[in-house]
């Protein structure tokens, strides 16, 4: 497959996980003992709902909050340049450098949600083997483990570095 068809994939599968990461920051918020009306009434506006300034600003989401600013911004950059100019020859390199720091910064927030979602669901940062308790996460076995995780993570980084092959 080419360079440009490889990291539009990539750029669909970015999009997943970044909601994935958000779904993850809610976790961590009802980790922290916060209400879902708490969520919803914090993150009214759209510089509230994408930044989550009104949320930090109350409450200090620390690294949770320049995490987020990274993610967003690598994700539109990366998913704007890829559609955009990604057939260009001489961008390759670019795209595949900016898609191995958006790699990076994914690999960090899928940690990251995996850990809080377990946390609030399991009681426990790492769980090997579970049932899946959450009805809107079920999978084809019913099952949830970390392992999942750990296998994302090594296909995250087996495209960050099969890119850099890809490039022409």
């Amino acid at each position: 497959m080419s360079f440009y068809l490889w990291n539009a994939i990539y750029v669909i599968l970015s999009l997943f996980l970044y909601v994935y990461f958000r779904c993850g920051v809610s976790d961590y918020l009802r980790f922290r003992k916060k209400s879902r009306s708490f969520l919803r009434k914090n993150k009214k506006g759209l510089r509230n709902y994408w930044l989550y300034e009104k949320i930090h600003a109350e409450i200090d989401l620390g690294y949770v909050y320049y995490l987020n600013l990274l993610l967003l911004a690598f994700t539109l950059l990366y998913s704007i340049l890829t559609v955009t100019l990604g057939w260009l020859r001489p961008l390759s390199l670019t795209i595949a450098v900016c898609g191995a720091l958006l790699c990076a910064l994914q690999i960090v927030a899928v940690i990251f949600s995996n850990v809080y979602y377990n946390l609030v669901n399991y009681g426990k940062a790492f769980v090997v083997i579970a049932k899946d308790i959450n009805p809107f996460n079920r999978n084809a076995l019913g099952l949830h483990s970390s392992l999942f995780t750990v296998l994302e993570i090594g296909g995250l980084l087996t495209f960050a570095i099969y890119s850099f092959f890809l490039v022409p």
